[in-house]
C-alpha cells in the first residue's frame, strides 16, 4: 500500500479499504473512502452477519438486491458494498458520494490505491481507480470520475487481455497519473497481474508502444513475476520526459525502466540477488550532478520459498538484504550496493534531512533505521533502534516510515506505526522522531484497541500548522474499519486527552464495513 504526502495544507485523502490512503494536492480538502465488503441484515438499523468474507458491524443496508431467508427463517438481505465515498476532513460526506457499482457482476470491488490528479485539464482533481467485477472469473474495468462523482467521456474502460485467455486482474498496487507522452496531459498507468502494465491517455485510449512486460526471465527457470510494488514516474534520460520505473516481487527479480513509448531504456532491465516484496524504487539527484538515481532495497534469500518475513534467522543468508543505487544507465554508483542484515518489505526513504540541499538515503533494517549519504557512508546519528517495548507480542506488523513536520518547526521528522496482537487483545503504537534519530515530544503514544490497516499520512487537516495523522484502522483483530484523525498539534499544546502523552483523536463518520482477508486484505 502505497502513500504520498502532499507538503500543502489542503489535500485529497483516498482510501479504498483494504489497501491505502493516499494524499494528493487540490485548491478543496477532502477525504475519499473506498468500501467493499457484503453483509446480511435482518432489520434497516440491526448490527450486520457478515458473510464469509467480511466480519463486525456493518452500516444501514442499501435497498435490496437479493433476498433470501437464513436459517431462523427472517429475511436477510445480500448488499454488495463496493462503493466510492467522499469526505471532508471533518468526517461530513461531499454531494454526489458515495460512487456503487451496482450495474457490474457482484461482487465488484476498486482494487489498488486510486491515482488522482486533473486528469481532463479543467484544473480540479480528478479519481482514476480499476474496479474488479465477478467472481472467479474477473472482469477488469478503468473508472476516471469526477469531484462530482460522475464519469469523465470516455470512462469507464474495460481492460482486457487480448494474447491470452488466463486470468486477467488488476493487481492491488496503486494506479499511477503521470504525462507519458508528453503532451501536457496526464496518462493513466495500470499494473496488471502476470507483469503486465497498461497506460491510457486521458481519452482512455491505449499510448502507442503499451502495454508493457518484461516476460519470462530465462536465466532463472522462466519465470513470470507479479509487480507488488509501487509504480513510479520519472525523467530518467534528463530529456523532460517521463519514464516509468517498476520491480518486479519475488525472488532475483528484475528493475526496469521503460520510456513513455514502452521500450526499456539501455542498461534496463536490472537483476537483483535476493528478494523484493513490496519494495518499491525511489528516485533522486543525491549528489546534485542534475543525474538522478535510483535507490533500490531487497530483502534476504535463506534458500527457502516461505515468505520473508524481518525477524533473526539462524545462519546464514544465501543472498544477503541489499541497498542498491543505480544510475540511469543501470551501473552501481560506486560505493553501493550497500549489504543490510535483515531488511525490510518496505522501501527506501529519500529526505533531506541536513538542510544541504541534498536528499539522504533512509531505510529500515530489522528493528533498525539506517541513514546514508549518497556515497553510502552512515550519517551521524544512526543506526535509531526502535525498541519493541511490548511486553507480549504473538503478532507484529509494523507500516512503512513516513517522513513529516511533527512538530512545526518545518523540519522533517519521522514516523512509524507498530501494530501488536496478544491474547485476542489489539495494540497499536505510534513513533515519532526527529531526522537525528532523536525522540519528539509526545512520542510514542498508544492506541489500544486498534490496528493499523494502512500506512500512516501525514498533513495538517486543521491548519494549526502541525501535521496531523490519519490513518485506516481495525477494531482489533476482527472487527470492523475505521478512518482516524489525530490532532498532533494537540501533543505540542498539551491538551491530548486520552492521556498525558496521547493526541486528540476524532473518526471521521461512522464504522466502515471491511475485512482482513481475501482481496480487499489490507497492504
Amino acid at each position: 500500500m502505497e502513500v504520498s504526502v502532499s507538503r500543502g495544507r489542503r489535500c485529497f485523502i483516498t482510501r479504498r479499504i483494504g489497501s491505502g490512503l493516499t494524499f494528493k494536492p487540490s485548491s478543496r480538502s477532502s477525504l475519499w473512502a473506498w468500501e467493499s465488503c457484503s453483509c446480511q441484515s435482518a432489520g434497516p438499523l440491526r448490527p450486520c452477519r457478515w458473510t464469509p468474507n467480511c466480519r463486525g458491524p456493518c452500516r444501514r443496508p442499501q435497498p435490496s438486491r437479493r433476498t433470501s431467508r437464513s436459517r431462523s427463517g427472517a429475511p436477510s438481505t445480500s448488499v454488495p458494498d463496493g462503493q466510492v465515498v467522499v469526505f471532508h476532513p471533518d468526517g461530513s460526506r461531499i454531494p454526489g458520494w458515495p460512487r456503487t457499482f451496482e450495474t457490474l457482476t457482484q461482487p465488484a470491488f476498486p482494487m489498488g490505491d486510486a491515482g488522482v490528479g486533473d486528469l481532463d485539464g479543467d484544473g480540479s482533481p480528478d479519481i482514476v481507480t480499476c474496479v474488479v467485477s465477478g467472481a472467479p472469473l474477473r472482469r477488469n474495468f478503468l473508472y476516471a470520475m469526477r469531484i462530482d462523482g460522475t464519469d469523465l467521456p470516455g470512462w469507464p474502460i474495460e481492460l482486457t487481455n487480448t494474447s491470452t485467455t488466463d486470468y486477467f486482474s488488476c493487481s492491488n498496487v496503486p494506479t499511477l497519473l503521470a504525462d507519458l507522452d508528453g503532451d501536457g496531459y496526464l496518462d493513466v498507468i495500470r499494473a496488471m497481474n502476470r507483469g503486465t502494465i497498461l497506460a491510457f491517455d486521458r481519452h482512455g485510449k491505449s499510448l502507442t508502444g503499451w502495454p508493457v512486460r518484461l516476460g519470462p526471465d530465462y536465466s532463472n527457470n522462466g519465470i513470470i513475476r507479479e509487480i507488488g510494488a509501487d509504480l513510479l514516474a520519472v525523467d530518467l534520460e534528463g530529456t523532460h520526459q517521463m519514464d516509468l520505473v517498476f520491480v518486479e516481487s519475488g525472488l532475483n527479480p528484475r528493475l526496469a525502466v521503460v520510456s513513455g513509448d514502452g521500450r526499456l531504456l539501455q542498461g534496463f532491465p536490472v537483476g537483483l540477488a535476493g528478494i523484493v516484496d513490496r519494495d518499491a524504487p525511489a528516485v533522486a539527484d543525491l549528489d546534485g550532478n542534475d543525474q538522478v538515481e535510483l535507490v533500490q532495497a531487497t530483502m534476504p534469500f535463506y534458500g527457502n520459498l516461505i515468505e520473508p518475513v524481518p525477524e533473526p534467522t539462524a545462519g546464514a543468508p544465501i543472498d544477503p538484504a541489499r541497498l542498491h543505487v543505480i544510475r540511469r544507465d543501470g551501473s552501481s554508483r560506486p560505493g553501493w550496493p550497500r549489504q543490510l542484515q535483515l531488511g525490510a518489505s518496505w522501501g527506501a526513504v529519500l529526505a533531506d534531512l541536513d538542510g544541504d540541499g541534498l536528499p539522504e538515503i533512509l531505510q529500515q533494517d530489522g528493528d533498525q533505521l539506517l541513514g546514508f549519504d549518497a556515497g553510502g557512508n552512515l550519517l551521524q546519528g544512526f543506526p535509531v533502534i526502535v525498541h519493541r517495548d511490548f511486553v507480549r507480542s504473538q503478532s507484529l506488523a509494523t507500516t512503512a516510515w513516513v517522513l513529516g513536520d511533527l512538530n512545526g518547526d518545518r523540519r522533517p521528522d519521522l514516523m512509524q506505526v507498530w501494530s501488536s496482537l496478544y491474547a485476542g487483545n489489539a495494540y497499536m503504537r505510534v513513533f515519532g522522531l526527529r531526522a537525528t534519530g532523536n525522540p519528539l515530544r509526545g512520542f510514542p503514544f498508544d492506541a489500544d484497541g486498534m490496528l493499523a490497516a494502512s500506512r500512516p499520512v501525514l498533513t495538517d487537516l486543521n491548519g494549526d500548522g502541525v501535521n496531523d495523522l490519519v490513518m485506516l484502522i481495525s477494531d482489533g483483530g476482527n472487527g470492523g474499519w475505521r478512518l482516524v484523525a489525530w490532532d498532533l498539534g494537540s501533543l505540542l499544546r498539551g491538551t491530548g486527552t486520552t492521556s498525558p502523552l496521547s493526541p486528540n483523536l476524532s473518526m471521521p463518520g461512522g464504522q466502515l464495513p471491511g475485512h482482513g482477508q481475501g482481496p480487499n486484505r489490507p497492504s
